[in-house]
């Protein structure tokens, strides 16, 4: 990840958080259809 951080690091914080709040947005929405795909397959959960 260090890599990442010298790419970016040109960066203000502002820009370097909201990236990292869209990829933990898109974590929590890729979480939350697994869960609902395996709620669908299993339905006494």
């Amino acid at each position: 990840m260090s890599y990442i951080s010298v790419l970016f690091g040109w960066m203000p914080l502002p820009l370097e958080l909201l990236c990292k709040g869209v990829v933990a947005i898109f974590s929590l929405i890729g979480a939350i259809r697994i869960i609902t795909l395996i709620k669908n397959m299993i339905p006494f959960l």
